[in-house]
């Protein structure tokens, strides 16, 4: 998370953030606030320090008015999905649902917490993405978020289930808070010889729309997301949408 307010100490360049909450009932002037979709109020705090010290978040929920039992807020505990910038992208699941639900949090003054709306695929699960891109889009505070995810399974001509990613590549699953919508577009596969790549995180390259998605034991798969959306899916032959930048080869003492 990078240029992220301190209560009452300026700003800074770059944070270390802990992905899972504390929970806490304090606030200070990063807090802000969005309603689940089944009414509880969720209530986020940064609690920001100089680097290589981490930087913590708290989350301080309340049921909603007509809910009186004494069961937890959440069935599974929140955590951070995704950061970039100002906007820090949360993943919880409340106890009355067992629907993941996001929120994405964005800096500023005032800060703002705004629930994803979800896909309206009912099937469209994606609680599997581990790391999420985001990226800053249109002015405006917008943004867009990118899940990565293997193509859905089909059928071999024998009848038999096969996994897409192996020959076609990956979806990408696409969010514009501007339109508030999402998009799928087909992202082939660019590293032929790798099943799949597993992200450890998601990263943003300049300013041109570039996210890679770091797999540490392998390499970047680095994906122009705006060329993805400016055209329908399948993208247009030839394009330079996605490519794959392997990791060096281990030293011979490290093989």
């Amino acid at each position: 998370m990078g240029d992220a307010a301190i209560p009452n100490r300026g700003r800074l360049p770059s944070i270390l953030l802990a992905r899972k909450p504390r929970f806490t009932d304090s606030r200070n002037d990063t807090t802000a606030t969005a309603k689940s979709k089944d009414g509880y109020t969720m209530a986020v705090s940064f609690w920001m320090e100089n680097p290589p010290d981490l930087s913590l978040f708290s989350i301080h929920c309340t049921k909603p008015p007509h809910d009186l039992s004494q069961n937890l807020n959440f069935s599974v505990r929140p955590r951070v999905v995704g950061a970039d910038g100002p906007f820090v992208l949360l993943r919880a699941c409340f106890y009355a649902t067992s629907i993941h639900e996001y929120f994405l949090y964005k800096a500023g003054s005032p800060p703002s917490l705004d629930r994803i709306i979800p896909s309206p695929d009912e099937l469209d699960d994606l609680s599997g993405v581990r790391e999420w891109g985001i990226l800053g889009h249109g002015g405006d505070g917008h943004y867009l978020l990118a899940a990565l995810r293997d193509a859905p399974s089909s059928k071999s001509d024998d009848g038999h289930r096969v996994l897409a990613a192996l020959r076609d590549g990956y979806q990408l699953r696409i969010y514009s808070s501007e339109t508030k919508s999402w998009s799928t577009r087909t992202l082939h596969n660019p590293c032929p010889g790798l099943d799949r790549v597993i992200a450890d995180k998601v990263i943003t390259l300049g300013q041109e729309g570039l996210l890679a998605w770091v797999d540490l034991s392998h390499g970047l798969l680095v994906c122009d997301l705006l060329l993805h959306l400016q055209h329908q899916d399948p993208g247009p032959a030839g394009a330079a949408v996605s490519c794959f930048i392997p990791l060096p080869e281990p030293l011979p003492a490290n093989r």
